[in-house]
């Protein structure tokens, strides 16, 4: 999109110079429309970023809590179980981890 953006402003300048009113007009009734789509989709990409966050908080938390419930190796042990469990994207793994230590 960054090239469109580019030929906009490229086409914009030449507009100007050749003063075409009716045609800068309407470049830049596009080229405002283009805006309008790069922030609506940053506007998305944001929040999708935010709530990634928010939950990462609250798995980071459980993990902790579940940590904290132990003592020593089996401590480190669930750390690492839970690590392994969201690298791996799996669910079941990591409840398991949660609930009960183990891999």
């Amino acid at each position: 999109q960054f090239v469109r953006f580019d030929q906009f402003v490229t086409r914009q300048r030449f507009l100007l110079y050749c003063l075409c009113r009716a045609s800068m007009k309407k470049a830049y009734s596009q080229l405002y429309e283009l805006n309008r789509e790069l922030i609506m989709g940053y506007r998305i990409r944001s929040n999708n970023h935010m709530e990634l966050l928010d939950c990462l908080k609250i798995v980071n938390q459980a993990v902790q809590k579940a940590a904290k419930l132990r003592v020593g190796k089996p401590k480190a042990q669930v750390v690492a179980a839970c690590r392994a469990a969201i690298k791996s994207s799996d669910v079941d793994s990591l409840l398991r981890a949660i609930k009960t230590g183990a891999a």
